[in-house]
């Protein structure tokens, strides 16, 4: 599944800065061209600066195939204000409802559901927690691997118990969180939407730690791991070839 940005302006500000396109490029685009709306652009301004943003990542893009798509991203922008979304909270009485839930698979994905619902009210300024997300993608969210079967199983439980509720169109495949409690007390700060499930884990007192390079929530493997297996790999890669040929630099 696609990354999940919160906050627009910085994710725009990273891609500009870089002179990267992300893992969509219609959608950094849109992101992109909404950030220069923001800073004042007009419409003619903006349709070049994708352009020449465009060029500046991908110098070989042919400009013509992609006019028709920069033109509609740039009319289409303008209509949208950028996300600017640091952190949701789940409240002690969340936490604790969710806690009080049998079986692990169970509270881990109700936890997952509450974070999604809590962003999708705060990117529409309402109350009503919606989350739209494919079902595969929630459970991966959830660090849940089931077959579909036993995906739609769990869902089906959560709303025979009225946690959640299905939208009435037959077309839309939305949850509606019912169990959310936010006059409560704050309880904990959800700042990065990647592993849900693992930070739910570590909330619990379960050995999962952060990685100290990318912020990663993971299953810790021993008491001095440091870093998830992307980033040691990456590290070890890098070592290795300073130690290979460093000398030869010097």
């Amino acid at each position: 599944m696609n990354q999940i940005i919160t906050n627009e302006k910085t994710y725009a500000n990273e891609m500009l800065q870089n002179c990267q396109l992300g893992e969509d490029i219609t959608r950094t685009l849109f992101i992109v061209a909404k950030y220069y709306y923001s800073e004042g652009y007009e419409l003619s301004e903006v349709a070049a600066k994708l352009r020449e943003y465009l060029l500046r990542c991908e110098p070989n893009a042919n400009l013509i195939l992609w006019e028709r798509t920069i033109d509609y991203i740039s009319k289409s922008a303008r209509k949208h204000k950028l996300v600017e979304i640091d952190s949701i909270v789940i409240t002690e009485k969340e936490f604790g409802f969710i806690k009080s839930i049998d079986g692990l698979w169970l509270q881990k994905l109700l936890f997952t559901l509450l974070c999604l619902g809590k962003l999708s009210c705060k990117k529409n300024g309402s109350d009503s927690y919606w989350v739209n997300f494919e079902t595969r993608d929630i459970f991966s969210l959830a660090n849940i691997t089931l077959s579909n079967y036993r995906q739609n199983v769990l869902i089906n439980t959560l709303y025979e118990q009225g946690f959640i509720s299905y939208s009435s169109r037959q077309d839309n495949l939305s949850l509606k969180i019912n169990f959310a409690q936010p006059d409560s007390e704050p309880y904990y700060e959800v700042c990065d939407f990647r592993n849900l499930g693992n930070q739910y884990m570590r909330l619990i007192g379960q050995p999962y730690f952060e990685c100290k390079s990318c912020g990663l929530v993971v299953k810790q493997n021993s008491n001095h791991q440091k870093y998830c297996q992307t980033c040691a790999e990456k590290m070890n890669r890098e070592t290795t070839y300073i130690r290979k040929y460093g000398a030869l630099i010097h």
